[in-house]
């Protein structure tokens, strides 16, 4: 099947052209082909806690005290803004308290599922292209920035690497090997935003549009 023939971009078209900073570009914003990891796991609460303070969103908290976090890395192959690669760190929400979740590795993936006051808010947001960092600074409200690096497979192994491309510091690099179960795969992930932690990972591929938002995702 074309993904361009998805019954989601029948539904919303390509519709026009809108200028921004970096010129004439299509919206909305499409993607059609890709793949990409999303590592789950948790972080320390009262961190978190701190970085959302001025955000109308409380962080869930697992059983062992625990805040809920998620990051995106993805390589976009086919875009209607050109191929590109995309990191996000996103953490998991409720607009009020909730009861602590039981702790269990695929939380990060079923909580939004199973209670619906479980959000997800975008907090950090790269890109490796400035027309797709412009459009979602621009026309979606994102506080993008641009990054060198990407994530790249070969086989059965995935490698990725970003840097900011303003401060040239390290951001996050991480290799896992891939299964065809896409089951969970335990590896550590360095990050530039935090100390070397113990996280959960499964290989997705990627088809269909991912509009990630800096509000939080209804």
């Amino acid at each position: 099947m074309n993904p361009r023939n998805h019954k989601l971009f029948k539904h919303f078209p390509i519709q026009s052209t809108i200028d921004i900073s970096i010129g004439s570009v299509p919206t909305p914003y499409h993607i059609y082909d890709g793949f990409g990891l999303f590592i789950g796991g948790v972080c320390d609460f009262d961190a978190t806690e701190h970085l959302l303070e001025n955000e109308d969103v409380l962080p869930v908290k697992t059983l062992d005290g625990k805040a809920l976090m998620g990051i995106w890395v993805c390589n976009f192959t086919e875009a209607s803004l050109g191929p590109h690669h995309e990191l996000q760190f996103s953490f998991f929400v409720s607009r009020k308290e909730i009861a602590p979740i039981r702790d269990h590795p695929f939380n990060t993936l079923v909580s939004p599922l199973s209670c619906q006051d479980v959000k997800m808010l975008c907090y950090g947001l790269w890109n490796n292209t400035p027309n797709v960092v412009a459009y979602n600074r621009e026309i979606l409200s994102l506080d993008a920035l641009q990054s060198n690096g990407g994530i790249q497979r070969a086989g059965k192994k995935v490698d990725f690497i970003f840097e900011d491309n303003g401060t040239r510091k390290h951001i996050i690099s991480g290799s896992i090997k891939t299964t065809p179960s896409l089951s969970a795969t335990f590896f550590y992930v360095r990050t530039g935003l935090s100390e070397t932690t113990n996280v959960g990972a499964s290989a997705m591929d990627k088809h269909g549009s991912c509009q990630p938002k800096r509000r939080l995702l209804e």
